[in-house]
């Protein structure tokens, strides 16, 4: 997929694309990303689910996994959501770790999984 492809361009984009998947009882294969994170987005009407890779990846000896956790965790809990629509993604035969792994190099692994 190019990147045009991959992530959702508008919020009109998205809302059409969600309709139609509904109707036709697809998954939606696009995704978004935040970059602005200063500002406020109101997901409490809407968000059901927090998914959370585990790259089982170590960065200085360090494993990423539990400190994004917990300051997921913890972030849901200031919102005042339940902590336990937030879920640790289960792979098998996949190639999560090894994308991870070949694909992104250390310090931007960090930045996606250190708070």
């Amino acid at each position: 997929m190019t990147e045009e492809e991959k992530y959702y361009s508008s919020v009109d984009e998205y809302v059409s694309e969600f309709k139609q998947n509904m109707e036709n009882h697809t998954i939606q294969a696009k995704m978004f990303t935040i970059h602005d994170t200063n500002k406020r987005i109101p997901f409490k009407k809407y968000l059901v689910e927090v998914l959370l890779d585990n790259p089982y990846v170590k960065v200085n000896d360090v494993p990423l996994f539990p400190s994004a956790k917990q300051a997921l965790i913890s972030s849901l809990n200031e919102s005042g959501f339940d902590e336990n629509i937030l879920k640790v993604r289960k792979c098998n035969n996949c190639y999560c770790r090894d994308n991870y792994l070949k694909q992104v190099n250390a310090n931007e692994l960090e930045k996606l999984f250190k708070p």
